[in-house]
């Protein structure tokens, strides 16, 4: 789940939660699988330029 801000409200708790069980019950069988291993290192660097999009700490640039 996503970590919850430190001043983060019971109502705003509450909603948070119903939005990601809402986007869990949203998906659907996983009907098609792409290799990406061959290019990972190239995506990985490309995302890396849009520094006003990812946080150079945050979650996705900071997956292996």
């Amino acid at each position: 789940m996503v970590d919850a801000p430190d001043d983060e409200t019971e109502e705003q708790r509450e909603e948070r939660e119903a939005h990601m069980r809402r986007m869990v019950e949203a998906q659907g069988p996983i009907t098609t699988r792409v290799p990406i291993v061959d290019v990972m290192d190239q995506k990985v660097a490309a995302m890396r330029e849009h520094v006003t999009q990812f946080r150079a700490d945050g979650f996705f640039l900071a997956s292996p």
